[in-house]
Parts: structure tokens; sequence; C-alpha cells
């Protein structure tokens, strides 16, 4: 039992010293008040960096739109006043004398935390980077499947960066992850077979959308398909063919496959031989070529190429004619070479000049 003598004591002990010399777990008054405006003036630091920084960017990022700008806003979006807070509350225990196991959980939550920020900071950088790349490389994109293979690239990315984050964050507080990482390392194998057909034209989409063969609206043939680019999704490319069905080609056969983009030509080449028969007098013969000539500098949308008595073939002469339709457009050129074939007839006609058919003359000597 506590004395009237020590109780006085003891109350004038605690009166003789200072108030901020008294200790209280370890550490006097005015060490926790030299700790708390410490944390209080790293927080405002922090604040303060935090919000000039992102209005110096906003500000830029209103004159030049880049994809770092966005990047960067929207990182520092992921970080809350609860997080500079945490961080000015370990600024602030940092510099007492805590025990070892509490000091331990301020570390471990430390870095829990920090990975966690890290790790949201990283997938917003990604998402900017597939948002921009999808933008720049799916004109055309009516049905929305650049959308869907975006949303699914952003899925199989955050599922990778989470699973290695959790495993680096148990390495860092001591936990011994060699065996999980390795069970983990055999079911991906397991997961990267089972997939293998799946991921690799997973890739190919990349490579497509990437080098941009072909995207929806042209004109492409590949190997005995030829048809219009539908769209182009996470597994396959559908074409509609010229006779109406839809063809759907796997990614993986479209970059490995020989693909011939119509779409991608100025012009196209016209080469055609006529064939007229050798009774034909060599005057007229003479003004094929330039008779040839002014029928098609005729037409605005194409351009003369050349035309030439070329050889004398089994049964006819031979006249070769080359021109090019100034447009990509199939039905465009079917137009004008029909409208071509349509005037040589007819000039033809007017000279009397005969085309030739595969004839042969026969000669019987009788002895």
């Amino acid at each position: 039992m506590i004395s009237f003598s020590s109780f006085v004591s003891t109350f004038h002990a605690f009166f003789d010293k200072p108030l901020w010399a008294h200790e209280f777990f370890g550490n006097t008054l005015g060490e926790y008040a030299f700790a708390f405006l410490w944390g209080v003036v790293f927080w405002v630091v922090l604040v303060f960096l935090h919000w000039t920084l992102v209005g110096i960017v906003r500000f830029f990022s209103r004159r030049t739109k880049t994809v770092a700008d966005e990047a960067f806003v929207g990182v520092a979006g992921t970080l809350n006043k609860w997080f500079y807070a945490f961080l000015a509350l370990y600024a602030a225990v940092h510099i007492l004398d805590i025990p070892e196991a509490q000091m331990s959980w301020f570390k471990t939550t430390l870095i829990i935390w920090t990975g966690y920020q890290v790790v949201l900071g990283f997938l917003v950088v990604v998402d900017k980077i597939l948002e921009a790349f999808f933008e720049k490389n799916m004109d055309g994109d009516e049905d929305g499947k650049g959308e869907s293979t975006r949303t699914f690239i952003g899925m199989i990315v955050r599922a990778v960066v989470w699973v290695a984050a959790f495993l680096f964050v148990l390495e860092l507080v001591g936990v011994n992850v060699g065996a999980l990482a390795t069970g983990l390392g055999v079911g991906g194998v397991i997961i990267a077979f089972a997939l293998q057909s799946v991921l690799s034209d997973l890739f190919s989409t990349f490579v497509i959308h990437a080098e941009k063969p072909f995207k929806p609206g042209d004109f492409i043939v590949v190997g005995e398909h030829r048809g219009t680019v539908k769209s182009i999704g996470i597994k396959t490319t559908r074409i509609q063919a010229l006779q109406g069905e839809e063809i759907v080609i796997s990614n993986q056969e479209m970059t490995s496959a020989r693909v011939q983009n119509f779409k991608m030509m100025e012009e196209r080449r016209v080469l055609a031989t006529l064939g007229i028969v050798y009774d034909t007098p060599i005057e007229k013969v003479r003004a094929i070529p330039d008779m040839i000539r002014h029928i098609v500098e005729e037409r605005s949308d194409v351009r003369f190429g050349r035309a030439h008595f070329r050889s004398f073939g089994d049964s006819a002469l031979e006249i070769e004619l080359v021109y090019f339709i100034l447009s990509n457009d199939y039905d465009t050129y079917m137009n004008a070479q029909q409208a071509i074939n349509f005037a040589i007839m007819e000039a033809f006609a007017r000279e009397r000049i005969e085309f030739a058919f595969p004839t042969q003359m026969v000669y019987v000597r009788k002895e």
C-alpha cells in the first residue's frame, strides 16, 4: 500500500520537472509533440507537392494531349489522402523510440500499401497505353470488337501483375514463396499449353493491329478466300465473301498466310490482248494502237499505258493493251473495263476490223 508520504514525494517530483520532460511509453511529451509536428509538416508537404505537380501537368496537357500527361494524372488520382496520412504517421513514429514489434507492423503495412499503390499506378499506365493504341489502330470499329479486345488484354495484364505483386510483397515481408512460385509456375505451364491456341491468336491480334496489313472495310484475298473485312476480333477475323457468306479465319492463320489487300492500291493495272484476223490490211493494223489510245484517253478515270502490235499468234495478229484504272474500287474497275471493251468493239465494227478466233486451215494434197 502506497503511503501518503511517498505519494507526496512522487507528486512533487512530477511537478519539479517541466511538462514536456515527462516520459510515457519510452518517449517524453516533448518528443511526442515534435513527432506530431513533423508528421503534420510531412503530410502538408506531400499534399502540396501532389497538387502542384498535378496542376502543372494538367496545365500543359491542355496544350499538348499526350499519353504521358494522361497517365501521370491517372497515377496521381490513385494516390489518396489516407496514403499520405499513413506516410506522415510512419515518418513521425520513425523518430520515436517504438518497440520492435510495433515498428515491424508499421513497416509491413507500409510495404503492402506501397506495393498496392505501385500496382494501381502501373495498371493505370497500361490502360492508357492500350487505350491510345486501340484508338489509333481501330479505325472503323463499329461493332466494338476493338473495345472487347482491349478489355480482354487488360484483364490478362491485371491478373499477371497482381499475382507478381502478391508474390513480391510476400517475399519482402519474409515469407518463403519458393514452393508457391514453383507451384504457380507448373500451373502456368499447364494453363499455357491449354490456352496455346488462344494465346497465339491473341498475339496475332496484336500483330494485326500494330502492322495494320488490313482493316475493316478492306477487300482482301487470303488463300482461296476473297472478300471484305467485316471485323477483327480477339481470336478471329470475319470476311464478307463476294458470294455473300461470312468467312471466319483465325488471326494466327491471317498473320501466317499471304494476304493481298486491294484497298491499298491507288490504281489497278489492266492488261488485255486483242486478236484480229490475218486478213486485216496493214494500214488498219498500223492504226489500231492509236485508235485504242484515243478510246482510253477519253475517260477521266483511266490512265493510258501503251498499245502495241505485239506478235503473230497461231490464229491471230495480237495487239497488247495496258491501261490503269485510277481507283481501287472493284466496281469502278469493272465498269471502266466494260466501257472500254464496248468502245473498242464499236470502233472495230466501224473500221470493219474482225476479231480472230482459234482456227486451223488444213491443206489436202491429192496425188
